[in-house]
């Protein structure tokens, strides 16, 4: 990945000496073309939401997707990527007319969660790519006590 795409994300999690995570938000939600997300911060007990507030009372967020990044720190999951090899989608996720959804997590040294991240497209929206992944946990890395999880 192309550590410039970072840059601007740098700054927001710098800005008044705490990361503005409205503002990061905001930003992952246009940088990888994402139809709704959310960050959780642990820390702070708070639940961040971009989105069709409609779509997020009928088609909750893929359980599977989060459980998945608890249990091993980050997680990719694509239902159609154009031909190659597609993970098969679960009946929760093809019932919440999911194609695709990124998760990540930003953890520190003893492995505790600090911000979660989710972002999701709908079956009409291209799916996300690994760099999409890539740019998510960068990002990610970038959380104030955060370690990378390679």
């Amino acid at each position: 990945m192309d550590s410039s795409r970072l840059d601007p994300f740098k700054e927001l999690m710098e800005r008044s000496g705490r990361p503005d995570y409205e503002a990061v938000l905001e930003a992952l939600l246009e940088e990888i073309f994402a139809e709704r997300g959310c960050l959780w911060l642990e820390k702070d007990n708070e639940f961040l939401y971009r989105g069709d507030d409609e779509l997020r009372k009928r088609f909750p967020f893929s359980r599977q997707a989060v459980d998945s990044v608890l249990d091993k720190g980050r997680s990719f999951i694509a239902y159609d990527d154009g031909g190659r090899e597609p993970t098969p989608p679960t009946s929760s996720m093809l019932m919440n007319n999911v194609r695709s959804c990124v998760c990540a997590a930003a953890k520190n040294a003893q492995g505790e969660v600090l911000v979660l991240a989710y972002f999701d497209n709908g079956a009409e929206s291209d799916p996300f790519s690994t760099e999409d992944l890539e740019l998510l946990q960068g990002v990610l890395d970038l959380v104030p006590g955060a370690v990378s999880p390679d």
